[in-house]
């Protein structure tokens, strides 16, 4: 069963209405034509502008990123090994579904690596670092309300900040594998939280954040952990809820 999601803002098809030249999507930079399918069809997976279960057929894919067939079978089999694309009858391929049993896997493995890079995070951390935590979270707290009163924020705003005030939380750890390992499951979770990030009702998001923040300023590791797995269980559980509606409203 295919579960929907919404093309972020600003993504449109117009590129799949044109034709395409051999040459024109060497305009991508100094990367390979491989990368660059890649990077592309990644992003649109991971923002929703592709939905879980969709059909990638090379011939729309070509229109629509102006990338010959060789490069984007490549992407293809990059992101089959990431497990965002799955292969489908007939040699097609398909982004990969979306389901409760990953999301809340997805989250346990979050917390387990998060809270290693956080403690080590706080016990190396210097005055810069805590200089751009309390920095993040204020870019994040003033997003926050921008996206509450639906002024002129957008959720793209907001999960950019979120997303940094994570980073920023654990950038003082000097492992750079637990970095990696931490980028990587952001980048997992974002197909997720496209599920959720309206469904916040009587959260206090800010509030989560600022406990968080504070705990590690304090260098108190126990309680900062604590708080980060407190906030990944709620969000889990919010998303779990979202997505029961979304795939009973698809089934209906």
């Amino acid at each position: 069963m295919q579960t929907k999601i919404a093309p972020a803002s600003g993504a449109g098809n117009d590129a799949s209405n044109r034709s395409v030249g051999p040459m024109e999507a060497r305009t991508e930079g100094s990367g390979t034509l491989a990368n660059a399918a890649y990077s592309r069809l990644r992003r649109d997976i991971l923002s929703g502008v592709l939905a879980p279960g969709e059909r990638l057929r090379l011939h729309d894919l070509r229109a629509r990123y102006a990338i010959g067939v060789a490069p984007l079978r490549e992407a293809l089999s990059r992101l089959q090994a990431e497990e965002l694309v799955v292969a489908t009858d007939h040699r097609g391929a398909a982004v990969a579904g979306v389901s409760i049993a990953e999301m809340l896997d997805l989250t346990r493995v979050r917390i387990v690596i998060d809270e290693a890079a956080l403690r080590e995070a706080i016990a190396h951390g210097d005055d810069a670092w805590e200089a751009d935590l309390v920095a993040a979270f204020h870019r994040l707290d003033r997003a926050s309300t921008r996206l509450a009163s639906a002024a002129d924020g957008t959720a793209e705003e907001w999960e950019e900040r979120h997303e940094a005030f994570h980073r920023a939380l654990i950038a003082a750890a000097p492992s750079p594998m637990l970095l990696r390992l931490h980028a990587m499951l952001l980048a997992r979770w974002r197909r997720y939280r496209l599920f959720s990030i309206y469904r916040q009702a009587g959260r206090d998001h800010v509030g989560e954040h600022r406990a968080i923040m504070q705990a590690a300023l304090a260098r108190d590791a126990d309680a900062a952990c604590r708080h980060l797995a407190e906030h990944y269980r709620l969000t889990g559980e919010v998303t779990r809820r979202a997505l029961e509606k979304t795939q009973e409203a698809d089934a209906a």
